[in-house]
């Protein structure tokens, strides 16, 4: 996958498996009955380890043609930082460095320094990929080729598994976002704000989401149980060097991601 994804990273084993154990029973002890029963009926697998080249990556579980389920695998080193840290981490891997202009995200209250809350982010926006498989709620990942424009998630949006709707248009700048880059010629200064008020034009509710089909429903399943669910506050901070700022919402707090918002709360129900 790494090799498919130019990530230069080879994985090897993680080893602190009781500290990973530890933030899983955190997580268990302040979550939603609704949610553990999810998690318990699509989770078959939770696998831990270092250098996986992003945060965390989903596979599936088959009974012949049927997906029961699937597996989560996480880079463990990436879970060291409170949840603001991992998710502002995230957010900035997108741009260059350069000056002292800074993206921060957050999630929480802002000295929430629980590391626990970036696990249990990155468990539910995989779990998302997982449910969108075992549900047919998009194509299915072993096709050839994967028509979008049949499913009612996708249909509205997406041309085909690389193409939106918006790339001409709207938000022309979302082929060029690629998360944890080390070659991206973007910079906060120069593209940041422009992206994210192109952003605003479209129904993805965050920038992750707007990077093809599949993440579109896991970041949009994530954002709905963050926001509307635990009615937390997602917002982008863009801060330059001479200290003004731009503030920027996750969709389904401004109304832009309400076809999203529709569709997850049928789901839930």
């Amino acid at each position: 996958m790494n090799l498919l994804d130019d990530y230069s990273q080879v994985p090897k084993p993680y080893l602190d498996m009781e500290r990973i154990k530890s933030l899983a029973r955190e997580i268990a002890s302040f979550e939603s009955q609704e949610i553990k029963k999810i998690k318990n009926k699509y989770i078959y697998g939770i696998y831990i380890c270092q250098n996986l080249g992003g945060t965390g990556i989903s596979g599936f579980v088959y009974d012949k043609d049927t997906i029961l389920g699937g597996f989560i695998l996480i880079d463990g080193d990436m879970i060291s930082r409170s949840t603001n840290d991992w998710i502002s981490l995230k957010e900035s891997s997108v741009f260059q460095t350069q000056d002292s202009s800074k993206i921060r995200v957050l999630l929480t209250e802002d000295d929430d320094s629980r590391i626990s809350g970036a696990l249990d982010y990155i468990l539910l926006h995989e779990l998302g990929h997982i449910i969108s498989q075992a549900e047919k709620i998009l194509p299915d990942q072993r096709d050839e080729y994967r028509d979008f424009t049949k499913f009612s998630f996708s249909s509205k949006d997406w041309v085909n598994e690389e193409t939106s709707v918006y790339d001409d248009s709207l938000f022309p700048e979302r082929k060029r976002i690629v998360f944890y880059s080390n070659t991206s010629k973007l910079t906060i200064p120069n593209d940041a704000e422009k992206i994210y008020l192109n952003l605003e034009k479209t129904p993805f509710p965050t920038l992750y989401a707007s990077l093809n089909p599949d993440d579109h429903f896991a970041d949009s399943f994530v954002s709905f149980i963050t926001t509307i669910q635990l009615k937390k506050n997602h917002i982008i901070k863009i801060t330059y060097p001479n200290g003004t700022h731009k503030i920027f919402k996750n969709g389904m707090l401004t109304g832009r991601s309400e076809r999203e918002i529709s569709y997850f709360t049928s789901l839930f129900q």
